[in-house]
């Protein structure tokens, strides 16, 4: 499977990996959350994770922006310097939404959205 592609298509909601095992610097693929209210993402890091920095940026263009394009930020920077897991909530969802790793030195990072529709 790889970044963007959805996992699980529920009534009550869909299942997302917006990274997949990413082990660089990546702009990350644009998934549309516009028919969902709000969700929740967890990272998980696994290796000699070390200077690893994954923010997660939203947009309401119309159209899907480039990969390239950043929008804005949606929270703050999730930093990690060990493997670990953590689990960020989101309320309001934007319309497009993607996780970028802005920062890598080493190890790999996932991201899993589940998203709950309105």
């Amino acid at each position: 499977m790889s970044s963007g592609e959805g996992i699980l298509k529920l009534p009550g909601g869909h299942h997302y990996k917006l990274l997949d095992s990413i082990a660089a610097a990546s702009d990350g693929v644009w998934i549309s959350v516009f028919e969902f209210h709000a969700g929740s993402l967890h990272f998980m890091t696994v290796g000699g994770t070390v200077g690893l920095t994954v923010q997660i940026r939203g947009s309401n263009a119309p159209e899907v922006p480039a990969s390239s394009a950043h929008g804005a930020q949606v929270g703050s920077d999730q930093v990690f310097s060990t493997a670990t897991e953590t689990v960020l909530s989101i309320d309001n969802c934007p319309r497009w939404l993607k996780a970028r790793v802005s920062a890598w030195t080493v190890g790999t990072v996932s991201v899993y959205g589940i998203f709950r529709p309105a």
